[in-house]
């Protein structure tokens, strides 16, 4: 998804969830560092699973709504 926003000139509107905490940010390659500057290489495939750890039911909705507003802003 970076790379296609980078290539596109458009912003980056990131979200991830776990267990109880989420993030969201903004990464714009026009106007600062964009996602894969900050992380070059992907986390090995079984250090994040769902199954082991779980998401507070409303997170999802929480990240994805604060995305969404930040892609309208």
């Amino acid at each position: 998804m970076n790379d296609a926003c980078v290539l596109l000139g458009k912003p980056n509107v990131y979200g991830s969830i776990f267990r109880f905490e989420g993030q969201a940010s903004v990464f714009y390659a026009k106007e600062g560092p964009c996602y894969r500057c900050l992380y070059a290489e992907p986390p090995p495939p079984d250090s994040c699973v769902v199954r082991r750890g779980g998401v507070l039911g409303v997170l999802p909705g929480i990240i994805g709504s604060i995305q969404r507003w930040r892609r309208s802003s």
